[in-house]
């Protein structure tokens, strides 16, 4: 594809002080970006969902992104331009595959540290 077909789209909006810092910027196509009925911008939801809008609250950095056409590859994007694999959960550091591996990990680690000292998992709080 030619260069004028590329937008760069804001993955937190710039009205909710997303900022142009590479993590938080996409390379799409112009009409996946806001033309087609299925675009980024017409379809939030599932958008939000794959990464490629991040809510006010959130960090660009700190949120993966599925990778289009990839089969559900999941990244993390890094600050040089780059990304690497997987998902990070933000409570241990392990590197995950994909956002809901991620997200289990504080329920595993809380079952884990049950099991260790002897608890019944399911008290664990």
């Amino acid at each position: 594809m030619r260069e004028d077909e590329w937008a760069a789209h804001h993955r937190k909006f710039r009205g909710q002080q997303g900022r142009d810092e590479i993590v938080n910027l996409l390379a799409v196509h112009h009409s996946c970006h806001n033309g087609a009925i299925d675009s980024i911008h017409l379809m939030p939801a599932p958008a939000t969902g794959y990464g490629w809008i991040v809510n006010s609250w959130e960090d660009p950095a700190l949120k993966p992104v599925r990778l289009a056409g990839t089969r559900g590859r999941w990244v993390t994007l890094t600050p040089d331009g780059g990304y690497r694999d997987g998902v990070d959960c933000l409570e241990c550091g392990h590197t995950y595959d994909n956002p809901v591996r991620a997200r289990t990990c504080e329920l595993e680690d809380k079952e884990r540290t049950a099991i260790d000292t002897g608890e019944d998992p399911h008290d664990a709080p």
